[in-house]
């Protein structure tokens, strides 16, 4: 729908619109994934794996390239992004945690989202039923009707695993 709408606003070309997206948005940008990854994620991720869980990546734009990028992929039993035929909306809609949770086998209840965006990811694990943690780079305020935030995943961690 976005590229249609592009082409339908701007008159370009369906296909060169097509590339300038999957250029810019997925391949150019993969180089410099590394230098980016958060302190402690990958030790969370083995943390999880060492423990059993089955873990999901969910994207609102295609993630494996990404994750292949960070050294993570291998990690994840699962990867979706809103591109997918059976996911075909963004978040918050909670569609696509919904297909994440089917294909995992899980239930919400007894699931996870760890998101980084309060205003994207909160809406999402609520409306899918799940918990959810946001990973906020610094200390997040608490509050009754505040999300659980952590600085990193190392706090995470720690919380999760002791």
């Amino acid at each position: 729908a976005q590229i249609r709408l592009t082409c339908e606003r701007t008159g370009a070309d369906h296909d060169a619109v097509v590339e300038y997206v999957t250029r810019w948005m997925e391949r150019e940008p993969l180089a410099f994934l590394p230098e980016c990854i958060q302190p402690g994620l990958v030790e969370f991720l083995q943390a999880c794996k060492a423990r059993g869980l089955r873990l999901a990546a969910l994207s609102d734009y295609p993630a494996e390239a990404k994750l292949q990028a960070l050294g993570v992929a291998a990690l994840f039993d699962v990867v979706l992004s809103a591109q997918d035929p059976d996911i075909d909306v963004f978040k918050p809609n909670p569609r696509g945690l919904l297909v994440t949770l089917e294909r995992l086998g899980s239930a919400a209840a007894q699931s996870l989202y760890v998101g980084d965006r309060v205003d994207v990811d909160v809406p999402t694990a609520e409306a899918a039923g799940m918990r959810c943690v946001i990973v906020t780079g610094r200390r997040a305020a608490k509050g009754p009707t505040a999300p659980l935030g952590v600085a990193d995943y190392c706090e995470l961690q720690n919380l999760l695993f002791g």
